[in-house]
């Protein structure tokens, strides 16, 4: 049975790379610039794969970013989820609450 479910779940195109930041998000009459503006406005530092590789960035503020590219009208093509936030496990982080700053101007980001 789980060889089955292996097996029928990778039928379609298994092992494929995530693709760049900029193609995970899709907005109606958004060009790839426009992507790409909007995902350093809400905090990324790198359109292809968010934030510099060296860079050691919080799950929050992850989330925080997330959150910014849907209050900005984007959808996320990689899942069928409405928000980052209706993840059990993310639901808890405070990028996830009421009030909290989702356009990229934590300090700690640097400048948009």
């Amino acid at each position: 049975m789980f060889s089955v479910l292996v097996a029928t779940g990778c039928a379609g195109k298994p092992f494929q790379p995530i693709p760049p930041k900029l193609k995970q998000w899709d907005k109606e009459g958004v060009s790839i610039e426009g992507v790409k503006a909007a995902l350093i406005e809400c905090g990324y530092d790198n359109p292809f794969n968010g934030f510099q590789a060296q860079k050691k960035v919080a799950m929050n503020e992850l989330i925080r970013a997330d959150r910014c590219m849907e209050q900005k009208g984007f959808h996320y093509l990689l899942s069928d989820r409405k928000s980052i936030c209706d993840d059990k496990f993310l639901s808890s982080f405070p990028a996830c609450t009421d009030g909290a700053i989702l356009d990229g101007s934590n300090p700690a980001w640097g400048s948009p």
